[in-house]
């Protein structure tokens, strides 16, 4: 009987087995419940993290997650710190990665872009 349903399913005759087993112990199929894995904030730190982001909204998450300590003393990533923000709605500022800091590259490209730009101008 298990060979034909295997067969039929294209599935292993050990999974079929166990599939019965199961069934036949608890009355299904379904997954069981499984704990959920433990957070690493409070919903107090949860909370400072969502006041500070409400107090200085321009304050990046790794600024943020700097300042924050864990449940289990250990810094949380700014990663984290972003997830808490969207469960409440919020949502913070990434710092802005740029490969020229000094504005030369754009201020250049723009020069050349207009129509009075002389080479004798530079």
């Amino acid at each position: 009987m298990f060979l034909q349903v295997a067969q039929h399913f294209n599935r292993r005759l050990y999974t079929i087995q166990k599939l019965w087993e199961k069934f036949e112990l608890t009355g299904s199929v379904a997954d069981r419940h499984r704990r959920p894995r433990n957070r690493i904030t409070t919903h107090r730190q949860d909370n400072h993290i969502v006041f500070t982001q409400v107090r200085d909204r321009f304050v990046p998450a790794s600024r943020t997650a700097a300042q924050t300590n864990g449940q289990t003393g250990r810094l949380i990533s700014s990663q984290t710190v972003r997830r808490r923000l969207r469960v409440a709605g919020l949502r913070c500022r990434r710092p802005q990665e740029s490969g020229n800091s000094n504005g030369k590259t754009s201020a250049s490209s723009f020069a050349m872009s207009t129509s009075t730009f002389t080479a004798f101008a530079c």
